[in-house]
């Protein structure tokens, strides 16, 4: 049993600090802190501009009743300019990400780069291999 325990052991070590476990929980931590930082602005900031120019602070408080029930509608337009900011904020955090990652893929002006795509499966590859490890292809190397 003991040898059962640490193969166990072992497989969860694998698990939990190795591939992509610790970068997703490093992931939802950032993503939680995240949010914190787009709920002050939308309700810090843009909500408080959105109110002194319609006259509301807030659009928590707009409903109108259906018969015995009271519709909260403000809560929804809330939701929805919090959906658009985060997703503008996603947005341009992966397209600085990947331009960044390009320019640094091509590396210095006169320079030739030190990886690039397969022309045939699009796996990275060095920049002067003759053949791509992933799909076989003979591909033509770059020189300087």
């Amino acid at each position: 049993m003991g040898e059962r325990v640490r193969g166990w052991l072992h497989e969860f070590k694998e698990f939990a600090l190795e591939g992509n476990v610790l970068e997703l929980a490093i992931a939802f931590i950032l993503g939680l802190y995240f949010k914190q930082v787009v709920d002050a602005l939308v309700n810090g900031v843009i909500l408080n501009a959105i109110g002194a120019i319609f006259g509301q602070p807030s659009f928590n408080d707009l409903t109108f009743t259906l018969g015995d029930g009271v519709i909260q509608y403000g809560a929804l337009i809330n939701a929805i300019i919090t959906f658009v900011i985060v997703a503008a904020s996603l947005f341009l955090i992966v397209k600085s990400f990947d331009t960044a990652k390009e320019l640094q893929k091509r590396g210095k002006p006169g320079e030739p780069p030190e990886k690039r795509d397969c022309p045939r499966c699009f796996t990275e590859i060095p920049a002067r291999a003759t053949r791509c490890p992933a799909c076989t292809e003979e591909i033509q190397p770059v020189v300087a």
